[in-house]
């Protein structure tokens, strides 16, 4: 039987027993639960609303066994899992998952396709620092001297962050070692998927900014992939 999952406290608009995005079940939960929160994103830019800024304490999900009268219905036969929220954050969290044009440009408006390129780093950074389910934290390595740990550190020079986060992102060559090379043993089949998310943004040759159907395509994609 799964542990208990302390719920978040309860916040308007959302049901009640909702947990943090780490506080997952199964690797096909967690991937289902960012399929709805990306499609909430998507949803929420629809109706003109700008949402909070993406960073990992706004992500969370209603567990499947809190029972679907406890949910929000998209469709009559579905009940959505994922919801985006302002819980709150540190500044560290806000840099860290902030795309690169918001990295090298503060003051260019923040657009749905940097939204979705902080999923992809959000995607990252529980790949690297979770161990497995319920909030299980690695203890098999020293995360904080991995990439995405170095993404965080506010007192590093703005450009300089930039150049060696772009760098990571953008050659193969250091996208490896820095990054899925430092996923948890646990994520290592997540590879893949961060693999074709990373193309979607920093493939050289793509035309045009990448949108959430692209996202949540190749969530999909995986899920039905994941042997889990």
């Amino acid at each position: 039987m799964p542990p208990q999952r302390p719920a978040c406290k309860h916040m308007p608009g959302v049901p009640r027993g909702i947990v943090r995005i780490t506080n997952f079940d199964t690797k096909r939960e967690l991937v289902s639960a960012l399929i709805d929160i990306i499609q909430a994103h998507h949803d929420l830019i629809q109706c003109g609303i700008q949402p909070k800024e993406i960073v990992l304490n706004n992500l969370v999900f209603l567990p499947e066994n809190e029972g679907s009268s406890q949910g929000i219905y998209d469709a009559p036969t579905r009940m959505r899992k994922g919801y985006l929220v302002n819980a709150g954050h540190p500044p560290t969290d806000t840099l860290r998952f902030k795309a690169l044009d918001l990295i090298k440009d503060p003051n260019q408006p923040r657009q749905a396709h940097h939204d979705l390129e902080s999923f992809l780093y959000i995607i990252i950074y529980i790949c690297v620092i979770c161990a497995g389910p319920h909030n299980h934290w690695r203890t098999d390595m020293d995360t904080s001297t991995t990439a995405i740990a170095h993404w965080g550190l506010t007192q590093m020079a703005v450009r300089y962050l930039w150049m060696t986060k772009s760098d990571t992102m953008m050659k193969r060559e250091l996208f490896q070692p820095e990054v899925l090379d430092t996923f948890a043993p646990y994520f290592k089949d997540f590879e893949p998927l961060v693999g074709r998310l990373r193309l979607c943004f920093f493939d050289q040759t793509r035309r045009g900014k990448v949108t959430h159907a692209e996202f949540i395509a190749v969530l999909q994609q995986f899920l039905r992939e994941l042997k889990e």
